[in-house]
């Protein structure tokens, strides 16, 4: 059984099903990190919605504090989306935490009456930049074996 699917596996290589094989590869990561996103975001936003609420923060730091979850989100979505492709962190990164992020920046519009305030801009380049840092820091990560 196991010499007959590494001749499949091998008969696949050499078939010109490699861009194929490659599409396939990027669309599961994307789906997958998509998921992951939506639970990575809504996990760091409630923890510092609860730290929040622990510590009784001014209606001042709401702002800081929603700003940093979503940071700390989209930095595990692209450190997610890194580890899952090896290679490419920084574009990968950013890329595949990209239609979570526009989600968030188009309900800020929405909340704010369609008007682009600082605070947007803020965001969209903070989210940007955290989940190309999580990529880079996946790819870049290495575990050691032991043995």
């Amino acid at each position: 059984y196991y010499n007959y699917i590494r001749c499949i596996y091998k008969s696949s290589k050499r078939s010109n099903n490699k861009k194929k094989i490659s599409e396939n590869v990027y669309t599961d990561v994307f789906f997958r990190t998509l998921l992951f996103s939506l639970i990575a975001y809504a996990a760091s936003f409630l923890i510092f919605c609860l730290i929040a609420y622990i510590t009784d923060l001014n209606d001042k730091f709401d702002f800081a504090v929603s700003l940093l979850s979503f940071a700390v989100g989209s930095f595990v979505t692209g450190f997610f989306a890194g580890k899952k492709l090896g290679k490419n962190g920084l574009v990968f990164g950013a890329v595949f935490s990209l239609p979570i992020n526009l989600i968030i920046i188009f309900i800020s519009l929405i909340s704010n009456n369609f008007s682009a305030t600082p605070n947007i801009v803020i965001t969209a380049v903070l989210l940007l930049v955290s989940s190309a840092s999580g990529g880079v820091v996946a790819v870049n990560t290495r575990y050691r074996r032991r043995g």
